[in-house]
């Protein structure tokens, strides 16, 4: 029987848990501080446990693991890079400043998340996207009013997110994140009745959002999970078939019709009189032809930034640039060994997560394969903070179950094995695509 003491423990670790969800969204000197309570609240039930002798570690042969695995190869990886690395301070000044938290959460899963409550947590994340929107409107909405004219228009588009200190893809990326949680969450039904009646303004609010940041990835991502859903709903819940596809409809005819960057790339890409034009392809090909030396093991992590405003400046750039591609920024660092580590984490989470999990953990991975085509996230603390978020938690916090709307394991397995490599080759042929448009 539970004492008093265990039992204000428990309930400090459940609401800094609770409370970590809901911040990983905001700005990183507020989550931050949210991760700081979640750590003291996680070694203090431990301690405990270990006192009373309720300390238990997890099955390390649990596919539940898997994730942490790769994320831990990841840093050996990465950290093995030092040994030829030009600067071998830069190579842990990144790992233990701008990435520790990737390695603090993976630890802590070694050590045994204990019971946790999956779905309110995932509730949390939604709470925190869907205030963090709010505020983002409001405060625009202060900022803008008195301004004149043209300062109104130097605040719009990717300034946008500046005004709070946040990135536009990693906001976006959390917006597009939450309504695949919320898309899950009213799936298996883990929604109450008033709950739905206020989440139900959060995907369109959502929609305005990245409408006003013109964010060509999550329009881009968004209409992709939601083509995912309609093939789901095809084959195991057809009444659900016709809504979502009036959602790609109303979705992907406001993205491009609303001016903004995803219409004008959409536009110049299917006009024969226009070359696409876009500075990332500039700086991937920058990036290719400074790493030809060093195309096996790389730079050593945090040491390609040197190198490769030397190629911009070769043509002319003063470009800050880094690669906006995580795989390429993984290869540039620490080689093929690098870009392995990455890819298994990213691909275990369906794998990790369970058969309960499966309908919200492959929408995930698609998300994270595209956008890491797209921008290297993990080179900055928010995006670091979502992302290992969901690869440690999709695959540990098991405790609480769910009903099951999923498919056969067989289907199961090459189902996810299938949309995940689909999922990145499309990607790759897009890129290409473009970029022999752009050339």
């Amino acid at each position: 029987m539970k004492t008093e003491e265990e039992s204000f423990f428990d309930r400090a670790y459940v609401t800094a848990s609770c409370l970590f969800s809901f911040c990983v969204c905001f700005p990183y000197y507020i989550s931050s501080y949210a991760f700081g309570l979640w750590v003291l609240a996680f070694v203090s039930v431990r301690i405990h446990d270990a006192v009373t002798g309720q300390f238990s570690l997890p099955d390390y042969r649990s596919r539940a693991l898997w994730p942490v695995y790769a994320f831990l190869l990841f840093f050996v990886v990465s950290i093995c890079s030092s040994l030829y690395a030009a600067e071998p301070t830069l190579v842990f000044h990144q790992i233990f400043g701008k990435r520790l938290i990737m390695l603090i959460l993976p630890v802590c899963a070694l050590v045994g998340l204990k019971s946790l409550p999956f779905t309110k947590l995932l509730r949390c994340y939604i709470y925190g996207a869907y205030a963090f929107i709010l505020f983002s409107f409001l405060f625009a909405i202060w900022h803008w009013m008195p301004l004149d004219e043209a300062m109104r228009i130097e605040c719009q588009g990717d300034s946008f997110n500046s005004i709070f200190a946040v990135h536009r893809i990693y906001a976006d990326a959390d917006v597009v994140i939450g309504n695949i949680v919320f898309i899950y969450l009213l799936i298996i039904r883990a929604l109450q009745q008033t709950e739905r009646r206020v989440l139900y303004t959060f995907p369109i609010f959502s929609v305005l959002y990245i409408l006003i940041t013109a964010s060509r990835t999550a329009m881009g991502v968004t209409l992709v999970v939601l083509l995912f859903y309609v093939f789901y709903f095809a084959r195991h819940q057809k009444r659900l078939i016709l809504p979502f596809l009036l959602t790609v409809v109303i979705v992907g005819g406001l993205a491009v019709s609303v001016p903004n960057r995803f219409q004008k790339s959409v536009h110049t890409i299917l006009s024969h009189d226009t070359k696409f034009d876009d500075a990332r392809f500039t700086i991937w090909d920058c990036a290719r032809s400074c790493s030809h030396s060093t195309f096996f093991t790389g730079f050593g992590t945090n040491n390609y930034i040197k190198p490769l405003t030397q190629e911009y400046a070769k043509r002319g750039l003063d470009w800050p640039y880094g690669t906006h591609n995580a795989y390429l920024e993984s290869w540039m660092e620490t080689g093929w060994m690098g870009v392995i580590a990455l890819a298994l984490i990213v691909f275990s989470i369906p794998f990790s997560a369970g058969r309960e999990r499966w309908l919200l953990s492959v929408p995930i991975t698609m998300a994270f394969a595209f956008t890491f085509c797209i921008e290297s996230m993990l080179g900055r603390q928010n995006g670091i903070f979502m992302f290992t978020f969901f690869a440690v938690f999709l695959g540990v916090c098991n405790s609480d179950k769910v009903r099951s709307y999923f498919p056969s394991p067989v289907r199961y397995y090459g189902l996810s094995i299938a949309l995940s490599i689909l999922t990145l080759l499309s990607m790759v042929a897009f890129l290409l695509i473009v970029n022999y448009l752009y050339n």
